[in-house]
């Protein structure tokens, strides 16, 4: 069984999307028993001076305290009870945070810190950290910069495709819902082969049938064993036929989370986030977590 999760990890810089991302972690935390931990990354001043221009780094930690301050109000404020701790660290923002897990903690971040460029829906820290964390990583936006829907009380819905990243996926989901009362919906898209392989016509009606049917039993099998780890938990299976990103992303509108692996079936090798887990990241209006492959 997948080891439980304990803490939250929030990279904090006060923006909107950190605030909505310690919201988060905080009304999580407070669900099942968990605690807080707010990392701030502080800019270090190198030791030679630019130009004739002093820099002192008490300025920097004075700001950097005051940012914590902040957040350390926002959280008593929110979730009086959570348990929260916070930690000034001499980093880069990505660094600071995967150096701070530990197995039974997970990430939240916003997907765009402040200075981050306005064209970019999903800024470059929250992807590096989504691509490098060892633990899963929760991305969330701020309000009011997404306009589709979302539910905060639907299913946990988590997309498959039969490989072991999509299966590590399936056991934070489900121990999330085990933890927290959600439903979980696992989710396996599938298409019918390129037309430049085989069209359509091609395909008898039994023929397709017969592709339907492998699909069902590929979602079955799916999460055949790490179900009934969670007999507590309502879980549902289902194969649907669709682009996967347009599949998970209309589910996501009544989903409280959206959980994906890093790299699924058909990615290249060399690409570590996969088309589908980038796109519904960039696109999806609700939380999207990212779990990469323990292995």
């Amino acid at each position: 069984m997948s080891t439980s999760i304990t803490r939250f990890v929030v990279g904090w810089d006060s923006s909107p999307a950190a605030s909505a991302a310690l919201d988060w972690a905080l009304d999580r935390a407070k669900e099942i028993g968990a605690s807080v931990h707010l990392v701030h990354a502080v800019l270090a001043v190198p030791p030679v001076p630019y130009g004739d221009m002093p820099l002192d780094q008490g300025i920097y930690d004075d700001i950097a305290n005051a940012i914590l301050a902040l957040g350390s109000q926002r959280a008593h404020e929110h979730a009086p009870d959570v348990p929260l701790t916070t930690d000034r660290m001499y980093r880069g923002v990505s660094g600071a945070l995967l150096e701070s897990v530990a197995p039974g903690d997970v990430i939240a971040i916003g997907s765009r810190s402040h200075g981050g460029f306005a064209g970019l829906l999903v800024g470059s820290t929250a992807v590096q950290v989504t691509t490098h964390s060892p633990v899963p990583v929760v991305v969330l936006h701020a309000p009011g910069t997404r306009t589709g829907a979302w539910d905060a009380r639907g299913p946990i819905v988590v997309g498959l495709d039969g490989t072991e990243v999509s299966r590590d996926a399936l056991e934070f989901a489900l121990t999330l819902a085990d933890q927290s009362g959600a439903a979980v919906e696992a989710v396996h898209a599938w298409t019918l082969p390129p037309v430049e392989l085989v069209p359509p016509n091609l395909l008898t009606a039994e023929q397709q049938e017969a592709i339907s049917i492998e699909h069902e039993r590929v979602a079955v099998e799916a999460v055949a064993g790490v179900g009934a780890e969670f007999p507590d938990v309502h879980l549902t299976v289902r194969a649907v036929q669709g682009v996967p990103h347009e599949v998970l992303l209309k589910l996501a509108e009544r989903a409280r989370l959206v959980v994906l692996g890093t790299r699924g079936r058909g990615e290249f090798r060399g690409t570590i986030l996969g088309s589908t887990s980038n796109t519904v990241l960039h696109r999806a209006a609700c939380p999207v977590a990212v779990v990469r492959q323990h292995h």
